[in-house]
């Protein structure tokens, strides 16, 4: 009885309440949840092939950027490119905290890669910086918690300097940032391998201080995990 009722609700849903994309707004079928359609999915996808060292692309494999210089993470892997609906995403679920957007975000993210016996971290954002943009706690465990991959964050960074928001720079003010804007705070033994979760990669100045850190505090290897990268050639100066 009650399956029938159902399954007659979801019919006379589907007519009078349409599924919309969360992102877009277009209407989508009612067995997707959160609510994306194949065009917002495709769009914060990338769709060419990229170094699993850098995020630059690859051409037959071989990634120019790293063969002109070593990367000081040992591995980077993003979600897809940083605009369009994955930014949407991204800032709705960061400064707005909308949980659909933030179930999009944490399904999409099943995706990352994660070395065995590795310890989960995350780019932590200075005090003041929080206290600027009205958030009470790390936005980053706060937007994935509960992802199926079942990781705790633990807090093996402090960000010891404050800068104003890189949103305002362009690459070059950003590239020139202080490389020691991070102090690592290690168990004894540091663990091994870190993977370090971090928003969105423009430069990548921000994440690679956090990797010296980290490396710095006796931590062998740290791979980059990012929600979005903005494309190496798409950087204006």
């Amino acid at each position: 009885m009650f399956a029938t009722l159902r399954r007659i609700w979801i019919q006379l849903s589907h007519w009078a309440l349409p599924h919309r994309c969360i992102l877009c707004g277009k209407e989508v079928s009612w067995d997707v949840s959160p609510a994306v359609c194949a065009t917002c999915e495709e769009e914060a996808s990338w769709a060419d092939l990229r170094c699993g060292r850098c995020g630059s692309v690859t051409y037959d494999g071989d990634c120019r950027s790293c063969a002109d210089s070593v990367p000081v993470q040992d591995s980077l892997q993003s979600l897809g490119p940083y605009r369009g609906s994955l930014r949407q995403a991204i800032i709705d679920a960061k400064y707005n905290g909308d949980e659909l957007s933030r179930r999009w975000l944490r399904r999409k993210a099943e995706a990352f890669i994660f070395p065995p016996e590795s310890v989960l971290s995350y780019v932590p954002s200075h005090p003041k910086r929080l206290k600027e943009r009205r958030l009470k706690k790390q936005h980053l465990p706060d937007m994935l918690e509960g992802w199926q991959h079942q990781l705790h964050f633990q807090d093996l960074l402090q960000r010891t300097r404050y800068e104003r928001a890189q949103v305002t720079m362009g690459a070059q003010a950003r590239r020139r940032l202080p490389s020691d804007s991070f102090k690592a705070t290690l168990p004894s033994p540091p663990p091994k391998e870190v993977v370090l979760i971090d928003d969105v990669w423009t430069t990548g100045s921000t994440a690679l201080a956090a990797v010296k850190a980290l490396k710095r505090a006796g931590v062998r290897y740290v791979h980059v995990r990012v929600l979005a990268m903005v494309p190496p050639e798409e950087l204006n100066d």
